[in-house]
């Protein structure tokens, strides 16, 4: 009872992917009542108050922050780099920050995918130089056209924001059961996504995202890649949905095309 209370609560919490939504105004009002009580010095908490929306960027959840942020030997700075020097940073307002290491903290290529390895399809299709460009694009996160026989499994908009990744895969191994399983019923065949279906697919959960909070929230966050600005990351509904949705493979979404021996 207590796992299926989580769940739920996690699902529900998922609201505050709406801008105005009750959740995300509730969700901000107690993210900013906590603030106010953690850090009492004004020019601090302004400057570790975002100037985005709650969600735009992912949540992190940590009891030692505020603490860690207020002790006597750190000395917060929230301006730009403008150089490095041989003995520290000077900043963009020419402050000279004098230091013994620095420590990057740029991230991961989440979003990008060239740089793994190449994969090519049906007519030397490059799928990932595709999506570094375009954004990636896949039905339900698995599957592309022109690449026959082939899954992903957490492939572009298959993310998740607001609860565990770990409901999604399980759907997305379900599916690829069955995948494997009406294969196996056409040994002398194999099955191609068609396009159409995936562009279908693709412009609805782009429409969808387009009035949540990672485009309306006013940050710039991981979650959006390539030259069209897309977000490639996260699915905008709900695990239950998806669950639904993924529980078998359409055949009619597929080309089963004959391979001749």
């Amino acid at each position: 009872l207590w796992r299926e209370f989580i769940y739920w609560t996690l699902e529900l919490r998922g609201m505050f992917k709406y801008k105005n939504s009750f959740a995300a105004k509730a969700l901000k009002k107690e993210s900013i009542k906590f603030l106010n009580k953690s850090v009492k010095d004004p020019d601090l908490r302004k400057k570790i108050t975002p100037n985005y929306e709650i969600g735009c960027k992912r949540i992190l959840y940590s009891n030692l922050y505020y603490e860690a942020v207020q002790k006597e030997n750190i000395e917060l700075v929230t301006e730009n780099i403008e150089e490095i020097t041989e003995k520290g940073i000077i900043d963009l307002d020419r402050n000279f920050h004098e230091l013994d290491a620095i420590i990057y903290g740029t991230g991961f290529k989440t979003a990008q995918f060239s740089h793994m390895f190449n994969l090519e399809g049906i007519n030397n299709r490059k799928l990932f130089e595709e999506w570094d460009i375009n954004g990636g694009e896949a039905y339900y996160g698995m599957a592309s056209n022109d690449m026959p026989n082939f899954l992903f499994l957490v492939g572009p908009n298959s993310g998740l924001s607001h609860t565990s990744i770990i409901h999604v895969m399980e759907s997305q191994y379900n599916y690829a059961l069955d995948y494997l399983k009406k294969l196996k019923k056409r040994p002398n065949s194999f099955l191609n996504l068609k396009h159409e279906v995936l562009k279908k697919f693709n412009d609805k959960i782009q429409k969808k995202l387009s009035k949540m909070i990672w485009y309306t929230g006013g940050c710039r966050s991981w979650y959006i890649s390539g030259v069209k600005k897309k977000n490639v990351t996260i699915w905008p509904g709900t695990t239950i949905s998806y669950r639904f949705r993924t529980r078998k493979v359409n055949l009619s979404d597929y080309h089963i095309v004959n391979i001749k021996r």
